[in-house]
């Protein structure tokens, strides 16, 4: 008699008064295809408190009504149904993990008791159209809504939320807005928005310190402001990889940029604070930036390769003296870039620095300048540079450094007094052409050793 009509009636007590029931057990209906085809409800009536582990998970039911006396949703409880909709109860404090995952759920209304949204809890609900998000709430677990594709609605966290973990909006394509602003967060972790291709606005609360390892990586129309983020942010990498409209400014006292963070996004212009210790492979490459400005301060920054790669429309660059290294590939292919002037902090010159940078004409080195090798395709194919200046402190030549410069006409030893060597040849030094000629063809392939 608790089947009737296809709704199944669960209650707290058997006719004969004999036991009273408080727990759904564990999977209790669990995979009952046969029974479950029959069953298009399930009511649960008062004095039922858990709905124990997988009690529910993979039968067909559509509907489920749950009463005010509940608790506890166990883990997996309600997995892979057919569930479109349901009303929390108020009594229910925790989500539990993996609780809807896989199921048909199309709207969710939780009380404004919810705490917690436990891992996986949502997890491949690709029909999940709306959720609430209560101000008691507090955390939301591991890819708590990953692949909740049809959630497109804005999302706004209270002032309670101090914890969002890994992946937990990833792929929600449709989210328009996120505000965390009013949250005690302090780390958007690895992949918590990435791939929401729709996301347009992110609002950050002051207390961020770290934005994780492609937390926003593929959102294509976001755009957000990151100057307000402090506290010696980490940016970690690729967290903003391929997001094609953001054009921001650096948080103002940003102290990491991960390998590739903001490649392929709409940045312009940017200031690199002083706060700053390391800016890792590719942070900025193919990126809309137009100039970059070092600010001055204390200690060096570490560089990896690739930094500002194929930036087409970088064309002004301004360096501090903590600025001591320009690595391998740092311009690459960075066309706009016309004249530079290389500061005295600068002690190495990694290989293919300038490579491909077409338009380059001037290149010149400030007076007191220490370094000793031009690196190997350190100019190579820049075919618009027409004269250089070898400073006195250079005593090395690599292979290939002048490589296809068609246009370059002149090079300047400024140390006249030394003679060089290239391929067992010493070379004479005292005309500008000649030297050009012998970089750029002659002795292109070969290394040139300053003679003591």
């Amino acid at each position: 008699d608790v089947l009737q009509d296809g709704i199944l009636y669960l209650p707290n007590k058997f006719t004969d008064n004999s036991m009273e029931i408080t727990k759904v057990g564990q999977d209790s209906f669990i995979c009952t295809r046969d029974i479950s085809k029959s069953i298009k409800k399930v009511v649960v009536l008062k004095g039922i408190t858990e709905l124990g582990q997988s009690s529910f998970a993979d039968t067909r039911i559509e509907k489920i009504s749950l009463p005010s006396t509940l608790t506890d949703l166990g883990i997996s409880s309600m997995q892979g149904t057919s569930l479109t909709s349901i009303n929390i109860p108020s009594n229910v404090k925790q989500i539990a993990n993996n609780v809807f995952n896989n199921s048909r759920l199309k709207y969710v209304k939780l009380s404004g008791n919810v705490e917690q949204i436990g891992e996986h809890s949502f997890y491949n609900c690709t029909s999940l159209i709306y959720i609430n998000f209560p101000t008691t709430l507090k955390t939301i677990g591991q890819n708590a809504f990953y692949n909740c594709g049809n959630l497109k609605q804005n999302i706004k966290l209270s002032s309670n939320m101090t914890a969002i973990g890994l992946g937990a909006f990833s792929e929600c394509y449709n989210i328009l807005n996120v505000d965390l602003s009013e949250t005690k967060l302090t780390n958007i972790p690895q992949d918590a928005f990435n791939s929401n291709t729709n996301l347009q606005r992110v609002k950050f609360p002051n207390t961020i310190t770290n934005i994780g390892y492609r937390a926003f990586l593929m959102c294509k129309n976001l755009n957000a402001d990151l100057s307000k983020c402090n506290d010696n942010i980490r940016i970690e990498a690729l967290a903003f990889q391929y997001c094609e409209k953001l054009n921001t400014n650096l948080p103002s006292k940003c102290s990491y940029i991960g390998a590739q963070a903001f490649a392929h996004t709409a940045i312009t212009n940017i200031i690199i604070t002083n706060t700053v210790k390391e800016i890792c492979a590719g942070a900025f490459s193919n990126s809309a930036l137009q100039s970059v400005i070092f600010a001055s301060g204390t200690g060096s920054i570490t560089f990896g390769m690739d930094v500002f790669h194929t930036c087409k429309n970088l064309s002004s660059v301004t360096f501090s003296s903590r600025v001591t290294t320009l690595p391998q590939s740092m311009f690459y292919a960075c066309d706009s870039l016309i004249s530079i002037e290389i500061p005295a902090s600068v002690t190495t010159l990694g290989i293919k620095v300038f490579r491909k940078c077409a338009n380059l004409k001037n290149v010149t080195f400030a007076t007191g300048t220490t370094i000793t090798t031009f690196s190997s395709q350190l100019f190579s194919t820049c075919t618009s540079l027409t004269s250089v200046t070898v400073p006195a402190s250079v005593t090395k030549i690599d292979a290939k450094a002048f490589e296809e410069c068609s246009a370059l006409t002149g090079v300047t030893f400024a140390d006249p007094t030394k003679t060089w060597t290239a391929n067992g040849t010493s070379l004479s030094v005292a005309t500008p052409a000649t030297n050009a000629t012998n970089l750029v063809t002659t002795y292109v392939a070969y290394a040139w050793t300053k003679n003591s």
